[in-house]
């Protein structure tokens, strides 16, 4: 029998996306722990966070055929970390980190965590005070339970899912096809798994973006899902306000995921450079912090803020290499790809007024996050990076070859002034 790690954000992560695998792991008696890096204490705190808590403990109690068999509590320590660990007989068992929701003031910060290390804050935990944990100590924690409990399989949340859809101004995709707690939670067991031995293997389960997706489980399945997610979400007033009777509402977002699994796996990562604090050694990709020259391979111009400005709305241009900091920067996380910050003033490139007009050129601005300051990285070292605006799909471009020509969006072609070198710098 496997040996089977899950770890997730939220409860009801691993019964909505990791299921009716999960569920099926426990049904058949593998070995089954999963990690829930995070409290529901985002209204009724403590109880609605103890109610999902329990919720999801009878849950897996049911998949197992384990119902009449007590749960157990117990004080656990991985890395320099504290966790809840909770226990089903001898196969089945439970880790609660208690981390802050991402809805929970002040916002995201298991995000921001996993994208700026900053620290947080979690709840206290049932025999430890809270904790203040920074990202190398939940990756170091990660990598401590992997090694504690030897999974064969790790299974988790897609670490691409704010990099797949493309937004529009009237179709937002955050809290509609990405979660940024799902989305940190799956890059930190990324990271992770970078340095754990030996390596087991690990499956990514797309989220959010499977809801306009066609249902793919057979009916047996969909039931055995149906029935034991409804043993949770009977504890989860959000989801079933009036408890059993109608649980999940027919018809409703949670009705609908009942019969649908997807994995996400190297074809739907396509090409996406995936944004990691530590390096990966197979990928080419870029890490957290790190500064580049931005090199054009059309005209060998670099990205530059023109005049080395550090104010607002000054333009990005192309430049020869100078080794000036007007022209290093910074690779950074935004929700929905990079962020590119100029390394001399802090301000981040920016589409002016999120403009979905091509021709319109970069400026730098103070940053603020939002998709007009973000990229998605697709290409390769071999193939030449394309950056492509997150608010509008369009590519940054050179436009023209002279000293001095201008950065702009472009619809892209795949000509060489829309692919780019990254130099470290």
């Amino acid at each position: 029998m496997a040996r089977v790690l899950n770890v997730v954000a939220h409860h009801d992560d691993d019964l909505l996306f990791l299921s009716p695998t999960l569920m099926k792991d426990l049904r058949d008696g593998n070995t089954v722990r999963t990690v829930f890096l995070v409290a529901s204490d985002y209204h009724t705190y403590p109880t609605y966070m103890q109610e999902r808590e329990l919720g999801v403990r009878e849950a897996y109690a049911a998949a197992a055929g384990l119902s009449a068999v007590p749960w157990r509590s117990y004080a656990y320590g991985a890395g320099n970390l504290s966790a809840t660990l909770w226990t089903l007989g001898n196969r089945v068992s439970i880790l609660e980190n208690r981390f802050p929701d991402g809805s929970t003031p002040p916002e995201n910060r298991l995000w921001f965590l996993y994208a700026r290390n900053q620290t947080l804050t979690g709840r206290p935990l049932d025999f430890t005070a809270a904790q203040t944990p920074d990202r190398a100590a939940v990756i170091a924690f990660l990598r401590a339970v992997i090694a504690d409990f030897q999974p064969d399989i790790i299974r988790t949340t897609d670490p691409t899912a704010d990099l797949q859809l493309q937004e529009t101004p009237s179709q937002p995709l955050e809290g509609i096809y990405f979660h940024r707690d799902h989305v940190a939670a799956a890059r930190l067991v990324q990271t992770a798994m970078l340095n754990v031995s030996p390596v087991p293997q690990i499956v990514y389960y797309r989220d959010y973006t499977i809801r306009d997706a066609a249902g793919n489980q057979t009916a047996a399945d969909t039931t055995f899902k149906r029935n034991t997610f409804r043993t949770y979400a009977v504890h989860d007033v959000d989801i079933c306000p009036n408890g059993g009777v109608n649980c999940p509402p027919a018809g409703g977002f949670y009705d609908d995921l009942m019969n649908k699994q997807y994995l996400a796996d190297a074809t739907w990562f396509g090409d996406q450079a995936i944004p990691l604090p530590e390096d990966d050694p197979t990928k080419p990709w870029p890490v957290l912090g790190q500064f580049f020259n931005v090199r054009n391979r059309g005209t060998n111009l670099e990205l530059a803020v023109n005049n080395a400005s550090t104010a607002d709305l000054e333009p990005i241009i192309g430049w020869p290499h100078s080794g000036t900091a007007n022209q290093r920067w910074q690779f950074q996380a935004n929700p929905q790809g990079w962020e590119l910050v100029a390394s001399h003033s802090g301000k981040s490139f920016d589409l002016p007024e999120s403009s979905q007009s091509p021709g319109v050129q970069l400026i730098q601005f103070t940053r603020t996050g939002a998709v007009n300051q973000t990229v998605r990285l697709r290409g390769s070292t071999a193939a030449g990076w394309r950056l492509l605006f997150a608010h509008s799909g369009l590519a940054v471009a050179v436009q023209g070859s002279g000293n001095g020509a201008p950065i702009v969006q472009q619809t892209f072609t795949g000509a060489a002034n829309q692919l780019w070198d990254l130099v470290p710098a």
